[in-house]
């Protein structure tokens, strides 16, 4: 079943939070030459879902993981 989530107004990610550290993280990530750059919005979400669970801490085995 494919969900669809629509965003009428921009959002806005406080400075020094953990959701910034996480975008900036992917930033760095897709501007790297050495690493291949997401092709889809979809790559694009799990890239920074991955960075997000990095910030927090979690064990690098939770972090990598697809789901």
């Amino acid at each position: 079943m494919e969900e669809k989530i629509e965003i009428s107004s921009p959002v806005h990610i406080a400075p020094g939070s953990r959701e910034r550290v996480a975008l900036e993280l992917l930033q760095m990530i897709v501007k790297s030459p050495e690493i291949p750059s997401p092709k889809s919005q979809e790559e694009y979400l799990r890239l920074y879902k991955k960075c997000f669970r990095a910030v927090c801490n979690q064990q690098m085995e939770y972090v990598l993981r697809d789901d």
